[in-house]
């Protein structure tokens, strides 16, 4: 039987490893579903001719492939608070100054002169969906497919270089988005999963779980297949036999 040494560090190992992988996983997430983005978010010109830019992208079928799957994503997660994000204080900060960075240059700039346009809807809408992400950070979905739907008129007629100085900032939206609510990785092992803050109910499918209310030392009873749990900040779960991936929390 391994010593407590050894164990403690093989579960160490594995959640560095299972972090690296998760972090492999939404960069090569991010590189991919960019790539899609940033063509489905460019529209004919025709619609930053009209009063409304989204008006004139729901008419458009590239744009509903991406705008269909954003609003299902959204109902799914509609109920997402940032205290149910993992470092969800930190990430509240930079991920909203990211967002703030790109309503002080699409909210805010100079009427288009080359399509004689304000857009003020699009503007407005804008501003209500970036204040709605200070509440559910989940608003950020719709949010930054509007923004990218406001910054490409401006690739026209200069170009897709326009995107130079945005780019980055629309990625740490965009990656968030992509993270924000994902479920815990897999150990093949025995694993303690402590709850820092927020909280969850889950049901077990298949195994059993210990469920320590407020984290106190001791065996707790397990819990076994079909039976349901609810874990709030302070508790932690010890899955004697390993885990699964879980869906998004």
């Amino acid at each position: 039987m391994p010593s407590a040494t050894r164990l403690k560090h093989t579960l160490q190992g594995r959640a560095v490893a299972g972090t690296l992988l998760a972090t492999a996983g939404l960069l090569v997430a991010l590189a991919v579903v960019s790539r899609v983005f940033y063509r489905l978010v460019q529209l004919d010109e025709a619609a930053y001719s009209a009063a409304s830019i989204t008006l004139a992208a729901l008419g458009t079928p590239t744009f509903l492939v991406l705008a269909v799957p954003a609003a299902g994503v959204v109902w799914l997660r509609r109920d997402l608070r940032w205290s149910d994000v993992v470092e969800g204080r930190l990430l509240r900060v930079v991920v909203l100054a990211a967002a703030g960075s790109l309503i002080v240059s699409l909210a805010f700039y100079e009427p288009n002169w080359y399509f004689d346009r304000s857009h003020l809807v699009d503007r407005a809408l804008l501003v209500g969906l970036f204040a709605l992400s200070f509440w559910r950070p989940i608003a950020l979905v719709p949010f930054t497919v509007l923004a990218a739907v406001v910054a490409s008129q401006f690739a026209v007629p200069l170009g897709r270089y326009t995107w130079n100085d945005k780019r980055l900032i629309f990625d740490v939206v965009i990656l968030f988005c992509l993270a924000a609510g994902a479920g815990l990785p897999a150990y093949p092992g025995p694993v303690l999963v402590a709850v820092d803050e927020g909280g969850f109910a889950a049901t077990l499918d298949a195994g059993d779980v210990q469920l320590s209310e407020g984290g106190g030392p001791g065996t707790r009873p397990e819990i076994v297949a079909a039976g349901s749990l609810a874990v709030r900040a302070g508790d932690a779960l010890f899955f004697p036999r390993g885990m699964e991936a879980t869906p998004p929390l």
